[in-house]
């Protein structure tokens, strides 16, 4: 079969309707396929699935929440099969905390179609100001989670620090703590990727001055030599243009180098690093269409595949997923613009061990709703 040929593809409407997001997938250890995301639009809740990586059946949806917006950004799995969603809840005062939580799906022990998926163990994160999770990652050889975002400066709540904590994997409280914000300005961790050491590399977005929105992508590594505490980063690194919205949205391991991905303005970029900052290769999207990158993997053949989105000559985005060859060189690309050709968008990619590729994201129905999209692909 061709490289990239569609094997198949998910569009679900939630189960309350209105805006549904899938905004990060990962695999169990079965090869099942898990996602989060949101529900119901900007009052929803978390909304998780595990699907059938066969023919993508949804084998079980659950959800988390209150009665304010709540989102799963990011979702984690270990050996014993444990699900870990990271995301934002919001909270009794109309603000938002992060939440962390594991859960089992009895079904993955042969139980009961009635089975439940039972929660292990939650975690939540309050600075008293606004907090967002957006990225997870499991450091197997530590066994631990860490869990990042955004941690809000109760004295300063327009400038959030970015955050970062790390679990044990059984529940207790964080044995180690990292908000050294890389400025006094408003920032944040948007991705994160762990090494096979246990080093935890970071990125995301900083603000550049007080009174505009525009941001540098950055890049760092969390100093853990201690141990546990309160720790800072060993190095950072900023890589964007004082008049630009840049970004990091992804990372990656690939030959041990980091692999950054996110947008620079109104360009998607990807590039390598090696693990002390030092940049060894960039490619930024030509244009002339807007773009950006959301999601990064490599596989064992150290070819690379991206996801995001590109401006149609309409003003719309349609989804945009992307491999390269291990030199470099676009071996496919697929674009998917949804059944209301409005905005569509890919968010995450992960890559199973025989090279197919599965990424999840959202497209616009009809009705100009957003329903959750899955696609999986031929290696």
């Amino acid at each position: 079969m061709v490289s990239g040929t569609p094997l198949w593809t998910v569009i679900e409407n939630g189960p309350a309707g209105f805006d549904d997001y899938a905004y990060a997938v990962a695999l169990l250890p079965s090869g099942d396929v898990v996602a989060t995301g949101r529900s119901a639009g900007d009052a929803g809740d978390a909304w998780m699935a595990r699907f059938d990586p066969e023919n993508g059946e949804n084998l079980r949806s659950w959800q988390y929440g209150g009665a304010l917006a709540d989102e799963g950004r990011a979702i984690a799995t270990d050996a014993a099969s444990w699900i870990y969603v990271v995301g934002t809840v919001g909270n009794e005062n109309n603000g938002a905390n992060i939440f962390a939580r594991a859960y089992f799906d009895d079904l993955l022990d042969g139980g009961m179609p009635g089975g439940n998926v039972e929660l292990q163990w939650p975690q939540t994160i309050a600075s008293g100001a606004d907090d967002f999770g957006f990225a997870t990652a499991i450091r197997e050889a530590h066994d631990q989670i860490v869990v990042a975002g955004s941690y809000g400066r109760a004295a300063d709540p327009e400038h959030p620090d970015a955050h970062a904590r790390g679990f044990p994997l059984t529940g207790e409280d964080a044995t180690w703590t990292c908000s050294a914000g890389i400025d006094a300005l408003a920032n944040d961790i948007r991705a994160i990727v762990v090494d096979a050491t246990g080093r935890v590399f970071v990125g995301g977005s900083v603000r550049t001055a007080t009174a505009n929105p525009r941001t540098d992508a950055w890049i760092g590594e969390i100093d853990l030599t201690i141990g546990t505490g309160i720790v800072g980063y060993a190095w950072t690194l900023r890589l964007g243009e004082l008049a630009d919205v840049d970004v990091v949205h992804a990372l990656a391991i690939k030959d041990g180098e980091l692999l950054v991905a996110g947008h620079l303005d109104t360009r998607g970029f990807l590039g390598t690093w090696t693990t002390q900052g030092v940049e060894t290769s960039r490619i930024v999207d030509p244009g002339p269409e807007a773009s950006e990158i959301h999601g990064i993997a490599a596989d064992t053949t150290g070819a690379v595949v991206t996801v995001g989105y590109r401006t149609t000559d309409a003003g719309m985005r349609d989804i945009e997923v992307v491999k390269y060859t291990p030199a470099g060189d676009v071996l496919w690309s697929d674009d998917v613009d949804g059944e209301a050709h409005e905005d569509d968008r890919a968010r995450a990619i992960v890559i199973a061990d025989d090279g197919t590729v599965i990424v999840a994201g959202h497209v616009r129905a009809p009705a100009s709703d957003s329903d959750i999209w899955l696609r999986k692909y031929a290696p």
